[in-house]
């Protein structure tokens, strides 16, 4: 506790009938919480002709205790349980102060193993945070281990559990975390991704061989016509509307099994 001291001498003069006199103290408010303090008042007689006439009274020395107004505010977490993914990286709690916000306040907190185990799905531990004069409100962030392994929901709790300067701690001191599990969301998002980049190559594989056999149909003699002889020219002319329909069938048929294919895929 601080001790101060400090002397301060006055001189009262009372005027002949004159019974009563009020002494005036500044009293300083420095906005900062401090326990109640104290100070005295003490009269003493000035020496003089009348000195021997007069005398002091019972109470001639009073003391005056200064009550603190200054209310560093009431502390508790905004919400009595946080839901977080596993990939969310960082739990964010929320810490609120009420009822007064006056002066600098550190408040100690501490995480606790519940099924989620500290260093192994989040990192735990023990640690501070602190109020500014005039902040009310301020997040703890504990940061979520993501292993990438298919795992039920896990919790762990953080709990207040000191402070100083005069500040109270609310009713909401403890809060539950708990780690929703998403990799297995994750893992059949990569199997539909697999699946459909393969359904794309198999497209891309028969739109290549549909469009190669089209030109093929196109052009006599497989497209060597150097080499192509009358004979070729006149078979070319009278299969044309043949090799034209059949070289539209492949594009039907890979129509229905990419449909088919995809359907599977959802």
């Amino acid at each position: 506790m601080r001790e101060r001291t400090m002397k301060l001498s006055m001189r009262f003069y009372f005027e002949p009938y004159e019974t009563e006199k009020q002494i005036g103290v500044t009293i300083v408010d420095d906005n900062q919480w401090e326990p109640d303090e104290e100070f005295f008042l003490k009269l003493s007689m000035v020496s003089g002709e009348d000195s021997a006439e007069m005398k002091l009274g019972r109470t001639s020395i009073m003391e005056i205790t200064i009550l603190n107004d200054d209310e560093p505010g009431t502390f508790q977490f905004e919400k009595r349980g946080h839901l977080v993914k596993e990939s969310c990286g960082n739990a964010l709690l929320s810490i609120i102060r009420q009822n007064g916000a006056d002066g600098d306040v550190t408040i100690k907190y501490k995480t606790i193993d519940k099924s989620a185990i500290g260093g192994k799905d989040y990192e735990g531990g023990e640690g501070e945070i602190e109020f500014k004069h005039g902040e009310t409100q301020r997040d703890i962030k504990v940061p979520i281990i993501d292993d990438m392994e298919v795992e039920k929901d896990e919790s762990f709790e953080v709990e207040l559990y000191d402070i100083n300067n005069g500040a109270k701690l609310g009713k909401i001191t403890r809060t539950a975390v708990t780690i929703t599990n998403d990799d297995e969301f994750n893992s059949i998002m990569s199997k539909i991704l697999l699946m459909s980049n393969a359904n794309m190559d198999s497209m891309r594989v028969h739109n290549d061989t549909w469009a190669q056999q089209f030109k093929d149909a196109m052009v006599v003699n497989g497209g060597d016509i150097e080499n192509a002889s009358m004979g070729d020219y006149v078979m070319h002319l009278l299969t044309f509307p043949f090799k034209i329909i059949f070289s539209i069938i492949p594009l039907l048929v890979w129509r229905v099994d990419g449909l088919a294919s995809l359907s599977l895929s959802q």
